[in-house]
């Protein structure tokens, strides 16, 4: 499947690599169909999302997002952490 981008939605349920600016290394995202794909708080736009694995039985995944807090690494100031509930790919 091609490279999705932020602000579209994602076409399928399933396990999505994420591709970033120079700044993250790969890593993979769990996405419903129908969300959409995040940007990241560090390089905005620049990441690309690429279907890996469809999931088998969509209909039994839960529709409602979740949230959580963003943990700052060592490196990075209390600026750059993003508040309680914002949906964002780290």
């Amino acid at each position: 499947m091609k490279n999705l981008s932020s602000g579209s939605k994602a076409p399928a349920t399933g396990v999505y690599e994420v591709t970033h600016a120079p700044h993250r290394l790969v890593h993979q995202v769990t996405i419903a169909e129908g969300e959409i794909f995040p940007k990241c708080r560090k390089c905005g736009t620049a990441v690309t999302y690429e279907l890996v694995e469809m999931a088998r039985d969509a209909s039994s995944w839960a529709r409602t997002p979740f949230t959580y807090p963003l943990i700052p690494f060592d490196s990075e100031s209390d600026d750059d952490t993003a508040s309680l509930g914002e949906t964002v790919v780290a």
